[in-house]
């Protein structure tokens, strides 16, 4: 309701369970202009079932998350977490093993400028776009995380998927991030589009696969990558190979 508290528990994520029971509904919902020093320390969120954000939902609000972890729920778009106009810091997370119907299987975030930092994000499903993470009009500062084994399907973007970063001036910044073993149609590792600049530093890209771009795969975008490895990619077309970098 707009109260900036600090919900924190006892014994952390292992023994504290909030159990949505795939029952139509999900763990926690802010959207009274919360801030940062609203903040969520130490739960479980399992099988939540909404249209957006299966888990979290964060609508114009920008709370702190924290020692959380998010899994088995499923979402239209954002399985774990729904980010629309929030600024919220998510750290010391994991977001896994979560579904959704379209975009974004761990998080999608809408017009948004989170930070990330420590955060997993593993085993996640999404049919269209991102399966660890789907991104529209946003900005996002990530850092000392792990993108891994996200499926896009027959999607963008099986680890991360971004588009359209520069119409919000925010721009996107992802600073030792290890992408492993992803899956998608195009740009296994990460999928950008009309975006720029995306800054990508101390990163570690290795062992994704689609079809075209198995490590990254670029639209109509800019890239600067500093101190990165991109390796073991595999692009299964016979038509383009673009095994870690595939550009159009």
């Amino acid at each position: 309701g707009g109260s900036n508290i600090v919900l924190i528990s006892e014994e952390g994520p292992e023994s504290t369970i909030i159990d949505c029971e795939d029952n139509d509904e999900r763990g926690f919902t802010f959207w009274s202009g919360e801030d940062s020093t609203s903040v969520l320390d130490g739960f479980t969120i399992i099988n939540g079932n909404r249209p957006e954000g299966g888990g979290i939902y964060c609508y114009y609000t920008s709370p702190t998350i924290r020692n959380c972890i998010i899994t088995n729920c499923i979402a239209i778009d954002g399985g774990g977490i729904y980010l629309n106009q929030s600024q919220s810091l998510i750290e010391n997370c994991t977001i896994t093993i979560n579904t959704v119907m379209d975009d974004g299987g761990g998080i999608y975030i809408f017009e948004s400028n989170p930070q990330l930092e420590n955060v997993e994000i593993s085993g996640n499903i999404a049919p269209n776009t991102g399966g660890g993470i789907g991104m529209e009009n946003s900005g996002l500062t990530m850092s000392n995380s792990v993108v891994l084994e996200n499926v896009g399907a027959n999607s963008f973007g099986g680890g991360i998927y971004i588009d359209g970063s520069s119409l919000t001036g925010d721009g996107i910044t992802l600073s030792n991030v290890e992408i492993m073993g992803n899956q998608s149609e195009l740009g296994s590792g990460i999928f950008v589009k009309n975006s720029n600049p995306i800054i990508l530093s101390d990163m570690n890209i290795n062992n994704n696969e689609a079809y075209f771009g198995g490590g990254v795969y670029l639209e109509n975008s800019q890239i600067i990558f500093q101190h990165s490895i991109i390796y073991e990619n595999i692009a299964l077309s016979p038509y383009q190979n673009g095994d870690g970098i595939a550009v159009q």
